[in-house]
Parts: C-alpha cells; structure tokens; sequence
C-alpha cells in the first residue's frame, strides 16, 4: 500500500508524529462490514432519499457560473452571491425557528461570556458516548439541516453547462447549480476518459478559495488520471467580509445555519453525481479542505449517501473572522456538540484524516509529503 510507504518515508526522514499521535489514518466506520451504511448517522422525519433523481441538465455557453440580482461591480460572485441563504428562511417559513438578537448573543455568551475568550465557558459540552445516529440527529436539529434534506432527490435540481472543454486527462465542465430553496452556485465537473461508470467524490474547498484553487493547488485535477470522477463545489459567502457576517447571522437568527447549508450543497452536489450515467451511484465519497473539512465532518454525520470521507481539519464551531463579524462555520448550537464531532473515531462512514493541504503546501519538505497517493488508496478500497 501506498499509505505504509508514505509512512516509512517520514520516518526515514527524521520526521514525527502527527499532532494527534499519528501519521494519516482510517478512522470510524463498520468494523466487519466494509461497505458503509447508506446513511452518515442521523435520521430525518420525512424520507431524503427519493425514488428517482430530478435533475435537468442543459448547455448554455453564454451564462456565467454565478448568477445573482444586483451585486455591486467591485463585490467578486463567489462572495456577494448569497441571496439563497439569506432568502432561505422565507423559503421554507414552517421550519425557520425565529430569535432575537438579544437570544443569538446569550448563546454566544454561553461559550465565551465576555466575549473575548478571557472567562471559560458556562454552556456544557455534550458528554459522549453518542451513538452515529444519536449525534446526527442532534446535529441535524442544531442546524435545521432536515428541512432541507427532507424531498430533494425529488426536488428539481437545474445544472447548466456553461463551458466543456475535452482535455487528454479528461473533460471538464463548468457548471450553474440552481436549486429552488438557496439559489445558485456554481461547480466544477472532472471526468475521466471514457464511458464509466466511475466512482465520483464531492470536493469542497478552503476557506476564501474556489473550484479552480482546489483543482490547481491541492491537485484536484488528479483525480480523473486515478479513476475518479470530481465535483468542486463553489462554496458562497467565506471572504471575511460583510457578506459573509450577514449570511451566518440571518441564518442562524431563523434557526438554521450556513453549516447545515453546506451540507445541503454537498447533498446536492452528491445527487448530481448519482444522476450523472458516467458515475456509479453507490461508489461516492466526500473530501474537504480547510473550512471545507470543518463543515464536511458536519456533513458526513448527517447527509446519507456518501460512502467515505477525507479530512485535513477540524474546529470548534465557534469563529469569529474579526469580532464582532460572524465567519461562515459559526454555529453556537453545533458547539457543545465539536469534541464528539471531532472524535471521527465514531463515525458510521469511513474517514481518512490527513495533513492540512494533503501535503500539497510545501511538497520538497520531506516531513510534509504529498498525500494525494494515500488518499487514492484509501478511496479504492472504501469506494
């Protein structure tokens, strides 16, 4: 295996262990059974999963990959682009669970009481063991994930093309996600040569990033050249800005949360992959980076249907980008829940914990080698 190599390497080089007390590894998962459950853990009300995808899939050339009303010129899409979010609550008016502001800030001063991180917290921490499902279903309540999950395969879900290049690696396609409840973001497609079925993996970037950033830096576009399909999402509203403020709090001021919207976008970007004819349905995984990873190791705990899971970081789920502004994974309800999360020991769903970057950050440093070989190798044997 490529992993025990990578791991004799460090060694050879002089190299420690990882903060945790280890070099990359597998963690959670069946222990018998190595085909994953079908689900991350928790359970909603109503059904997620539907008897059929609905997906229309068109080609436009002339749209661009962002859409939204009225941004002002010299705000970049990916940033400004968050009329989804911040119309979610009008959306779905039944599930929004409404506080004041003056609610919003004692949840806060449960976990940081003056609000400068000098006084411990009074808010508990959730005492483990939880079961997968118990912890997803609570997970899933902290952030009004349900309301979302709940009916979207049957959900319309509108991709536009708007370029396909044919490259000899393989054939990219720039892509325009519209989906009724949060609106419009985009993505970029990576398929290997052929006809497939192949297996596909879910991408989410770092924080401040976008699609292109993970293909190019973190070596998404390797993918295609190991057998597998990938789905970069473009995440919206993570540009330290005002924006980004204005879609963590209006979310979370109506009882949900840009955390378990992210995990609807994974959803969404999952079930465009099952749909899609070149991509197996029950091979697909998840892998994250940075922010990407801290609401992944949300995601893969409540959104069913992926099959493995990559992380290279994790986080507490209380962040402030510069106080008082709100960064996107704020989620004072997810906090007391973050040691659980952070235990990937637990998860239902296989999960491979990594180096921040994979290693692809400074690759002639021997004690930071680059983990793309040990991550394929992890998703062929998982997927």
């Amino acid at each position: 295996m490529r992993s025990c190599l990578v791991a004799l390497a460090l060694l050879a080089a002089g190299c420690g262990p990882a903060p945790d007390g280890g070099f990359s590894t597998v963690r959670g998962g069946p222990e018998d059974d190595p085909t994953p459950p079908p689900s991350g853990g928790g359970t909603c009300d109503e059904e997620v999963r539907g008897s059929f995808l609905n997906v229309e899939l068109e080609s436009d050339p002339g749209q661009p990959w962002w859409t939204c009303d009225d941004l002002p010129a010299d705000v970049a899409p990916e940033c400004g682009c968050i009329d989804g979010y911040l119309g979610l609550p009008d959306a779905l008016p039944d599930a929004a669970r409404p506080i004041t502001e003056a609610e919003l800030e004692a949840e806060l001063r449960g976990i940081d009481p003056m609000l400068d991180g000098s006084q411990p917290a009074t808010t508990a921490l959730v005492a483990g063991p939880l079961t997968p499902e118990e912890l997803g279903d609570q997970l899933l309540a902290a952030n009004g994930t349900c309301a979302l999950l709940e009916g979207m395969d049957e959900r319309l879900l509108r991709v536009t093309v708007s370029r396909d290049e044919q490259f000899t690696e393989y054939r990219k396609r720039t892509l325009n996600f519209e989906d009724p409840l949060i609106g419009s973001f985009g993505g970029i497609l990576l398929t290997p040569p052929g006809d497939g079925p192949f297996p596909g993996v879910v991408a989410m970037h770092g924080y401040g990033d976008e699609p292109e950033v993970f293909l190019d830096e973190y070596h998404g576009d390797w993918f295609p050249a190991a057998g597998y399909a990938i789905l970069t999402l473009g995440l919206r509203g993570m540009c330290v800005d005002e924006y980004e403020d204005l879609g963590a709090r209006t979310l979370l001021l109506s009882g949900f949360s840009v955390l378990g919207v992210r995990g609807y976008e994974a959803a969404l970007g999952r079930k465009f992959l099952e749909w899609l004819p070149e991509v197996d349905p029950d091979r697909i995984g998840l892998i994250g980076h940075s922010t990407g990873s801290i609401s992944g190791n949300v995601t893969v705990r409540t959104v069913p249907g992926f099959a493995a899971y990559v992380t290279d970081a994790s986080d507490h789920y209380y962040a402030y980008f510069s106080f008082p502004l709100f960064a996107d994974v704020m989620s004072p309800r997810t906090w007391p829940y973050n040691e659980l999360i952070n235990d990937l020991t637990t998860s239902a769903v296989p999960i491979l914990q990594v180096g921040y970057g994979y290693g692809t950050l400074n690759e002639d440093d021997p004690c930071q080698p680059n983990e793309l070989p040990l991550i394929f190798d992890f998703f062929d044997e998982q997927l």
